[in-house]
């Protein structure tokens, strides 16, 4: 009998070259969906050949599709072994269907890789993944490894619907947000706590958005914060002591931090400000540096 034109159709979207961005997302899944029951076999053929050349994640939906238990077991495989893009839509699509832990486990496989891609992709898919643990998440909070506590940033405040607060700066997530950031260590560790005890207490219901200072209203930058990015950013001059005193507690919080960020460029002048601020997290911050002397 000869090939259907579904099981042509489908076949062509698998050996050609990829031709369009609907190409590059999936095989064509609709012609699969069309084949006849005897040209299931073929289908998986071609797709474990796929498998045993390449890492291309296409294949997984496609062998879910088949709806064969050969198909199903391939995916599993795929999840225990290796880490890749193809091993990480296995995690992802394993998950949903079983929530395994062999799904985490495949996930922390790429995200301990060293393509800075794939680590990124495979937080915002564990951030996305319903049910799915954070343990992950909040470990990366605290590598040693800039990208990392970055993107495990981002996909945790995507994940609690907190990146809203995040470019507020009368708003804790955006300070310690910025503190996670933070060359050094002793800061970006602390501010990683804060930020994961943060999220802890507000998905354990023990505080609300409100109690933790959390609001949406975007106040602006007040003409002391301006001042002092001024004075920081354009001036070789040392800063008025005085600017501190025009700012609210919150702005305070988020000052210390770029202050912070000026004293990582070894920009002394803001080593009295710090001083006069004297605020934990000031003092941490002083405490990076050996000459404070300034």
């Amino acid at each position: 009998m000869s090939e259907s034109v579904y099981f042509r159709a489908f076949k062509e979207s698998v050996i050609n070259p990829v031709s369009s961005r609907e190409a590059m997302v999936s095989y064509n899944l609709a012609a699969l969906a069309g084949i006849r029951e005897d040209e299931k076999r073929q289908a998986f053929e071609l797709l474990r050949e796929t498998v045993a050349d390449s890492d291309d994640p296409r294949v997984v939906d496609a062998l879910l599709e088949l709806r064969l238990d050969e198909g199903t077991k391939l995916v599993q495989e795929i999840v225990l072994e290796g880490a890749g893009y193809r091993t990480l839509r296995a995690a992802m699509r394993w998950w949903e269907l079983r929530r395994s832990p062999e799904s985490i486990d495949a996930i922390k496989r790429c995200v301990a890789s060293s393509n800075v891609d794939l680590q990124s992709l495979s937080l915002k898919v564990l951030s996305r993944l319903e049910g799915a643990p954070n343990d992950l998440l909040f470990q990366c909070l605290y590598s040693p490894e800039f990208t990392l506590r970055q993107q495990a940033k981002e996909a945790l405040l995507f994940k609690y619907k907190l990146d809203k607060f995040d470019n507020l700066i009368s708003s804790p997530i955006y300070h310690l947000a910025l503190g996670v950031t933070s060359s050094f260590e002793v800061l970006y560790l602390d501010s990683a706590k804060s930020l994961e005890e943060m999220i802890r207490a507000i998905n354990s219901g023990k505080e609300s958005l409100k109690s933790l200072g959390l609001f949406t209203t975007d106040f602006g930058v007040s003409d002391g914060v301006q001042a002092i990015w001024d004075a920081v950013e354009q001036s070789a001059q040392p800063i008025d002591f005085g600017l501190l005193k025009t700012l609210t507690n919150d702005e305070l919080d988020y000052i210390t931090e770029y202050l912070s960020r000026a004293l990582e460029r070894d920009d002394r002048r803001v080593v009295p400000l710090l001083k006069k601020l004297n605020t934990p997290r000031a003092q941490l911050t002083l405490s990076c540096v050996t000459d404070t002397q300034s």
